[in-house]
């Protein structure tokens, strides 16, 4: 979170047995900049997996 300079984290979770705001604070004690990053934490098979969400732009 820190290389992409994380301020914010939203995180949305399918299939996957996760609380949400433990898993944030976890990763992202303090903030490292004024980046909004969303991932996406489900799972691929038997593994779980987190992915970073960027927006589309048209």
């Amino acid at each position: 979170m820190r290389a992409w300079g994380a301020g914010q984290v939203t995180i949305k979770k399918r299939g996957v047995n996760i609380d949400p705001a433990r898993l944030r604070r976890a990763i992202l004690p303090k903030p490292a900049g004024d980046a909004h990053i969303t991932l996406a934490c489900t799972r691929v098979g038997a593994r779980h997996v987190a992915l970073r969400l960027d927006p589309v732009e048209d």
